[in-house]
Order: C-alpha cells, then structure tokens, then sequence
C-alpha cells in the first residue's frame, strides 16, 4: 500500500531506487546527476540543519526560489522536519514576500540568491517573528539590469556588515550544522519526522490573486498523497521516464508533477532557465514535460517564424501546408476516417521533413507534454497532436492540490480538459458554477474561515469556474467571475473571446472589457516576433521597435484582423475598439501572475484612462 505521508512515499522510492538517477541538473555547464539515496542524504542533512537552528514540528518554513535541485532538497527536508513549506514565487516583489511570510507565521525563509535576499531584507522590520534566512548563492544573476546598472550582484553589494548578521545562514553553514547534529545523534531528525501524520499540514501554498488578494491555501500530507496518486494512476510514468521540469515550483502544479515522479521512480531533470528551454529539451530528451499555454504558443509561433523566414519558393509553399496538414490528421483521425491519397503523400513528406524537424526541436523522445494553467487555443493543440505529441490539458486549482481531471494519451479531446481523476466527484450548479468533492481539496484558507465558508459548502467546493461535461469529458467555459454584464442585459464570457483574439498572427495578449457599457472593448500587445518581420518587409524597417505600438499601419494591421474575426460573432460579442499597448504584460510590473495568468482587474486600473477614451462616445465606431 501506497505511503500515507510525502515521506512516506520518498522513502519507499528511495528503498527501492536507492543508486538509480532521481536528478539531472546543470553545474558549471555541464548535467549531473544525483541518485535517490544521494538525495536522501541531503534532505536529512538540510532538515538536521534546520532543527539545529531551532525549527521544530508544525513551524512554517518559506522558500522563494526559482526551480532547481535545491529547491526539491529542501522541500523534502523541510517535511523530514515535520515541518510546513511555504512557497514563495521567486518574482514577488518584498511587499508580497512580506505579506506571504507574515500570514504564514514562517520563522524562516530559504531565498535562492542576493536578489531575493535583498528583498526580505527591505522589508524584515515588518517581520518580527523571521528568525533565520537561508541562502543559497552568493551571487545573483540579474533578467534585467538594475537602478545602477548592474547585471551581477554579489553578497557583499547588500552591506558592508552582511556577513556579520547572525540571522544569516549560508547554505553551505546550514549543511554542516546537520552534519554537526547527525554526528552527534544519526537519529536527530527521527523524532520529528514521527511526528508527521496523514493529517498533519504539508504546505500552505498562497494562490496566485487573479482576482482579489492572495490567500493561503492549506494542505495536508493526505490531500498531497491523494493527489499524486491520482495522477499516477491517470498517467502511468516510469523509470524509463524523464521530464524537464520548467515551471516554478512555488506552483501546487508542477509541485505535485515532481512528487508524482517521485511516486513512479521517473527522473527530473531541471530547466536552468526558460529562455533556455528549447536548448536543454535538446540535451535533456525528455520524454515529457509540463508547462503553460504561452509556452506552447510561443514554442509554435516561434518555429513557424524561423521555418518561413529559412525558404522560400515552392519549399515554402509545402511548410505552409504542413501546418495545415497537421490539423487535417487530427481532423481526419477524430473522425476515424482515411484522408485522400495525395494527403496521405503530403503528410509522409511532412512527416520526414517539417514535422521531423520540429519533433527534433523538442528532443525527439517526447511522448506527451502536460499543459494547465489556463486554456490552450485549440490550433497549437492540433499542430502539436499532428506531428505526434499529445498535448494533455488538465484542469485544477491550488484548493484542490493540483489537477482533479485530465486528458490522457490516446484518447485526448482538445478543447477539453479530459475527464475526472481517481477520488473526485464533480457536478455542474444551476448557474454552470463547476462543484468538486474529493479527499484532494484544501482544509480551507489560512485564518480566513468566512472565505473557507464561501467557497466549501456542504462538503463541496465552489471552483469560481464555468463549465460544462460533454460525456466524461470536462469543458470549462469561462471564470464566473469573470462574466460581463453588459449595459444591454447581456452575458458574455471574455475567455472565448480572449482566445480568439490571441489566436491572430499579431496579438500575444487580449484582455476584453465591457461590464455595464454599450459594447465590448480590448487592450492588446504585439507579438514582436510577429509584428517586427511584418514592419522590415512593409517598408517600417527604420521604426525601432518601441515605436511600433504606436504606429498607425500597424494599428491598421491589426484592426483589419480584428474585424475579420468579428465577422463570426454575434454584435453583442464583437470587439467594437481596442487599444494596442506600449508595453508586454509582465509578472514583475503586476499585469500577470506568477503563473502568467492576466490579473484582469489588476490591469484595468492601471490601463484605467485607456479603457475610459475606448468609451468616448466621439470616437467610438459605428455598428
């Protein structure tokens, strides 16, 4: 029988695993890896370390890191402690660090490097109870330059008495307390770990505030155990599996996707970066991995781009058609029917050409790929299906510990996200508002029972989601709050709407609006890879970039498509005005989510005089 606890479930694979690989990740260039054993050992030495500093059973650990090989060592570690993590996203800014630390009561944070250290440092006298910060590099490397124009920034750059401060804990210093304490007692960390049950906390994850302020979802061993073994069961891995792990693991999603491997004895290898994520693909070969729709797209848009931009002439004719060919093979295979001969020549040619391409840029040992997060526009989901990699959509929340249905490979229905898991019952409200029970579902919100009440009811959670079952298979429809009302009576879900609108060459982001107006309006951004070989070919080459929000013909580029997709939408759901943006929607300028999820509301303020002039009755369209 499975483990009732996360450890439980580790120590199982490391009795059984012990000297095979459990994880790949670079260092000075070059990929490493560590067995299961060798992993153990390190989390029982960062959890010796942490009860030597004084952490004890049910104490609450933060950890604000990118997605690495230590973050998964500590995490381990901090559960053989018997202790709570509490995942930070490594781009908050201090004040939302302050604020997640505090509500968690967490007397000590694990911060990746100097520039997440700096920023609980700006912000410690607001944290009276934060006893230790544990770090992990002593150099940062910066997205972005910062006010002085820096790049790089070391330790020592936070002050000249750094290195004195007792609160401060290199995680090097940490190892050697756990291995002091281990030396001591080899049984330091036992009691503690005895001390973690079924129904003991895990992790209190704070949700991503797409609408409204973050909250603290509670978890339990039982809910996290229920979870992975849930995906297991929907998704058999194995050792002779691995996946690059991409997304952050301050993420409940790709969290329980590591644990899952766990569960199945799979590799993971570590992702150094998104900017490098095709690159490493590459070197890793894995034969799946995990990530968000934009990833998807951009993967899509960006091959595309470079094929076209590579011939010319007749050759560039048939990668054209290939991408249209790949939507014919899913067409034709949904229902069960052959394709006309010459299409079947057409595909063996793409095969062995464009789409043995692409299957190469992605590895060449992809079986699957898991997508969540937010939906996938169905035309990436056919590309991706028709040259032989199923895309798996899934859907869940972090109230739910992760996925709750999904699709599974061979019998994926795109648009849908699959069908229920093992242990979860769901039904559709009156009002379309999907319901879920199972053993998954958070104990409720940290010290927040009025919102636990109004979101667990009668033993059944209220997801905010619209959606709808076609047989087994879960479609979900839009977000009920997220509903516009218009100034005519009329519902309208922007998510639809969204997606479209995203679906053309031009746009990587649309966020509609509309509640209590006349009509519907959207702010949009470029996509640059798109718009800027576009402006060389037309004549715009002299325009820099920045500029080309701004420009007309662009503008007119835009509008021209806008209003073609109009023409397949009912008056009250057409996009009668649009503003083009400066600027890309970015986590760390507060317009998306860690999880690159668009904070509506956020942006509506903050865009609040655009969306106003959209409205200006003197310069609306006619229609």
């Amino acid at each position: 029988m499975p483990g009732q606890t996360v450890i439980d479930i580790f120590d199982e694979r490391v009795a059984e695993s012990a000297d095979r690989t459990a994880l790949r990740f670079k260092a000075d260039g070059r990929w490493q890896e560590l067995s299961w054993s060798a992993w153990s050992r390190a989390s029982l030495k960062y959890a010796a370390g942490l009860i030597a500093l004084g952490v004890r059973a049910g104490d609450r650990v933060a950890l604000m890191s990118r997605t690495r090989l230590d973050w998964v060592v500590a995490d381990i570690g901090i559960f053989y402690a018997g202790a709570v993590t509490v995942p930070v996203h490594h781009t908050s800014l201090p004040r939302q660090c302050a604020a997640i630390v505090r509500s968690a009561g967490a007397n000590v944070i694990i911060v990746e490097d100097p520039q997440q250290l700096q920023k609980v440092l700006a912000v410690r006298s607001e944290l009276p109870d934060l006893r230790h910060i544990i770090y992990l590099d002593e150099l940062a490397e910066l997205d972005v330059p910062d006010k002085q124009g820096r790049t790089l920034l070391r330790l020592d750059e936070l002050g000249p008495d750094i290195r004195k401060d007792a609160t401060l804990v290199s995680v090097s210093r940490l190892g050697e307390l756990g291995s002091e304490a281990l030396g001591r007692d080899p049984n330091a960390v036992l009691e503690q770990r005895r001390c973690v049950e079924p129904g003991s906390v895990a992790s209190i994850v704070f949700t991503s505030g797409t609408s409204g302020r973050p909250r603290g979802v509670v978890l339990t061993h039982a809910n996290m155990v229920a979870s992975i073994n849930a995906n297991h069961l929907a998704v058999p891995l194995g050792p002779t599996d691995e996946q690059l792990l991409a997304l952050p693991l301050s993420f409940v999603f790709a969290r329980i996707n590591y644990l899952t491997a766990v569960r199945a004895g799979t590799m993971t290898a570590f992702c150094t970066g998104t900017d490098r994520f095709i690159e490493e693909l590459q070197q890793v070969r894995p034969t799946f991995f995990t990530a968000v729709p934009h990833v998807f797209e951009r993967i899509l848009n960006s091959f595309r781009s470079r094929m076209l931009a590579e011939t010319r002439g007749p050759a560039r004719g048939f990668v054209e058609r290939s991408f249209r060919l790949a939507d014919i093979r899913v067409e034709t295979q949904a229902a069960a029917k052959a394709p006309p001969f010459y299409v079947r020549a057409e595909l063996a040619l793409a095969d062995s050409t464009v789409f043995a391409r692409f299957r190469s840029l992605m590895g060449g040992r992809i079986r699957f790929a898991f997508c969540g997060g937010a939906a996938l526009p169905p035309h990436v989901s056919r590309f991706f299906q028709g040259v032989g990699i199923e895309i798996l959509e899934g859907y869940g929340l972090t109230e739910t510990c992760s996925a709750i249905c999904v699709n599974r490979p061979g019998s994926t229905r795109i648009g849908t996200v699959g069908v229920l898991m093992n242990g979860i019952e769901a039904r559709i409200a009156d009002d379309g508002e999907i319901l879920v029970q199972s053993s998954q579902i958070m104990q409720g919100y940290l010290d927040e029972p009025e919102a636990t009440a109004d979101v667990l009811r009668d033993g059944w959670l209220h997801t905010g989601d619209i959606g709808e079952f076609e047989g087994e298979y879960l479609r979900i429809t839009d977000r009920k709050k997220d509903m516009i009302v218009t100034a005519t009576g009329r519902s309208i879900a922007p998510a639809p709407l969204e997606a479209r609108l995203q679906t053309l060459p031009w746009i990587d982001r649309a966020v509609v609006y509309g509640e209590g107006r006349k009509y519907l309006t959207a702010l949009l951004t470029l996509r640059m890879e798109n718009v800027q070989p576009w402006a060389r070919s037309n004549g715009l080459s002299d325009i820099a970039p920045s500029e080309l929000p701004r420009n007309p013909r662009v503008y007119d580029l835009v509008r021209q498509h806008v209003e073609e997709l109009n023409k397949d939408l009912s008056s009250a759901e057409s996009i009668r005005r649009f503003a083009i943006l400066d600027e890309d929607f970015r986590p760390d300028s507060g317009e998306l989510t860690a999880s690159m999820k668009t904070r509506r509301h956020f942006i509506a303020q903050k865009y609040k005089g655009v969306i106003e002039g959209l409205y200006d009755e003197s310069l609306a369209l006619k229609g």
